[in-house]
């Protein structure tokens, strides 16, 4: 499918390039060869004319725009997932929805064990993760790894208050 000349599959594979700035693992990550990613990248090279991720020493690094698009593709990749892939559910008690949640260990003993109780009453087969924020909380908030946090200010990012 393309919109404007860009091949949307592409976008998919453009946001675990950006993301792991390393081929090899992207390629793990996207299920491609080695060679189907460089491939990849090649196309994305051409359609935005810019490198994308340039060889620095034994390391792969972001151009500008790369840096750019990091956000919005991400976020163009959020709202679909979040607005046509997400399928509403009519009834909560048949809802199987995961949610991922990111707070302190005391929030989640004292707060969320009464909140799951009572969930689990009316949708036996939700279910939760509780996750501790650590080092790379923003970095999973904004990838959109958690469906919320509950955290001090400092590990909060402007796009999610």
């Amino acid at each position: 499918m393309r919109f404007k000349h860009l091949d949307l599959n592409l976008l998919v594979a453009l946001d675990v390039l950006l993301e792991e700035q390393n081929i090899t693992r992207a390629a793990e990550r996207l299920h491609m060869t080695q060679s189907a990613t460089s491939g990849v990248l090649g196309r994305l090279r051409t359609y935005f004319e810019d490198d994308l991720l340039v060889q620095v020493g034994r390391k792969m690094m972001l151009t500008p725009l790369a840096r750019d698009l990091e956000i919005p593709v991400r976020e163009v990749l959020l709202k679909i997932q979040t607005s046509i892939t997400a399928k509403p559910v009519q009834d909560i008690a048949e809802s199987k929805r995961h949610f991922r949640i990111m707070a302190s260990d005391y929030l989640i003993s004292v707060l969320f064990a009464e909140v799951i109780r009572e969930v689990n009453q009316q949708a036996p087969l939700m279910t939760f993760e509780l996750i501790s924020p650590g080092e790379t909380a923003r970095e999973m908030l904004m990838r959109g790894e958690v469906d919320l946090m509950i955290a001090p200010d400092h590990y909060i990012v402007k796009e999610h208050p």
